[in-house]
């Protein structure tokens, strides 16, 4: 069976001014945690573009790469050229895990958009216009992480976005994740 590949998407940065503010950045970073490590468990693949901590691929990679259900290369970091998003924690002890994808631009926005392309699904927490604005015809997940754009456009479409815990609950129906 296929796995389905997940655009990991957003951001916890506690420096950055969201609209609406992010309540609780911990919790936040906890929850991407445990949702990388149901990713792992349900068999889905990432695309991540940052290991910067102020974006949520960190914490997704360390839950993901911990549930001890990563496989060889289901981890796609996807930056322009000569970018240093694969300087993840865990590829110093997992290197094979990584599957380095540099993209021939220098625009960061364009390799981020090219790799939708690919995907099957998006993973969205926090965050900001990329966030808002990323609907493309994908299942998705959002995770308001109390704050960010997320929590924003999910009141925008009546989801709900009162408090952290997913809103949408789909994902090629193969991610199960309670909140």
């Amino acid at each position: 069976m296929e796995r389905s590949l997940i655009a990991i998407v957003g951001s916890i940065d506690p420096q950055r001014a969201y609209d609406p503010l992010l309540d609780n950045v911990d919790l936040a970073r906890q929850a991407c945690v445990d949702l990388g490590r149901e990713l792992a468990i349900a068999g889905c693949d990432l695309i991540v573009y940052s290991a910067s901590e102020g974006f949520i691929e960190a914490s997704i990679v360390s839950g993901y790469v911990s549930s001890g259900k990563a496989e060889r290369g289901s981890i796609q970091v996807r930056s322009p050229y000569g970018g240093t998003a694969a300087n993840f924690a865990e590829a110093r002890e997992h290197r094979e895990v990584f599957d380095i994808h540099p993209d021939s631009s220098l625009d960061w926005k364009v390799s981020y958009y090219r790799s939708l392309v690919d995907t099957q699904g998006i993973l969205l927490v926090g965050g900001g216009r990329s966030t808002l604005i990323n609907r493309f015809d994908r299942s998705s997940v959002s995770y308001s992480a109390g704050g960010g754009r997320m929590l924003r456009r999910e009141r925008q479409k009546g989801l709900g976005g009162t408090g952290p815990g997913p809103q949408r609950r789909h994902a090629g129906g193969r991610l199960r994740h309670g909140g």
